[in-house]
């Protein structure tokens, strides 16, 4: 287990939900503001739910990296780049016999699953 690979992870999920708010603003396509509202909201929840598990796990406070910068390319490619990101830090941030945590990171899997799936399928 790594602290620094956990704010590490934590960082990269805020910005995924920054890059998502600043693009539901931004689309003109009504699925797409509809998918990106629920990601950024859900995201949030889910994220804030995660460091505090976190941090009465570990007993001391994660202090994520802002990672910061325009969105350059596609939401998509943005949302697909980070799950993979997620996927490999996941077991160097938390143990896997942590369920409880792994767990929350399941159901952050599952709603960039979701999202990925209404950006692209749903125009």
């Amino acid at each position: 287990m790594s602290v620094e690979k956990t704010s590490d992870m934590v960082g990269l999920l805020l910005r995924a939900r920054t890059v998502a708010h600043a693009e539901h603003w931004a689309t003109d396509s009504f699925s797409r503001h509809m998918a990106l509202g629920s990601f950024y909201e859900g995201l949030g929840d889910l994220l804030d739910k995660f460091v505090e598990s976190y941090q009465g796990y570990i007993d001391q406070r994660v202090k994520p990296p802002i990672l910061g910068g325009p969105l350059n390319r596609d939401i998509v490619a943005e949302l697909e780049e980070h799950l993979e990101r997620l996927e490999l830090l996941r077991y160097q941030a938390v143990p896997k016999q942590e369920t409880c945590l792994q767990n929350i990171i399941d159901e952050i899997e599952g709603l960039y699953q979701v999202t990925l799936y209404k950006l692209k399928m749903l125009k």
